[in-house]
């Protein structure tokens, strides 16, 4: 058991290679990322992001998909209308803004 970093969690995404899991916290707008340990429960926090709203927007972050390969994780936000496209470090868990960031 961890804490979700934010506030509202509404969705938890598991890393198709078990390293990782995605927790996507409706009502701060942000996000988590865990390292699974090998037992399979929840290790120690990787990273956080913290999506920004625009003019008249909040963030509302909904879900994290992990793409089939694991390298990238899709972030729906229905507060700002953007899935946001992240790398995922192998290793480490880090997330960086894709190439093309946002769909």
């Amino acid at each position: 058991e961890q804490p979700s970093h934010g506030s509202g969690p509404c969705h938890i995404g598991v890393d198709p290679k078990g390293r990782f899991v995605y927790v996507s916290n409706y009502g701060s707008g942000d996000l988590a990322v865990y390292k699974l340990n090998q037992d399979g429960s929840i290790g120690a926090l990787a990273d956080t992001i913290q999506d920004k709203g625009g003019p008249g927007q909040k963030p509302h972050m909904h879900s994290m998909i992990p793409s089939s390969d694991g390298k990238f994780v899709y972030a729906s936000d229905l507060g700002i209308d953007k899935i946001m496209v992240y790398a995922v470090d192998p290793k480490t868990g880090k997330l960086t803004p894709g190439s093309v960031p946002y769909a």
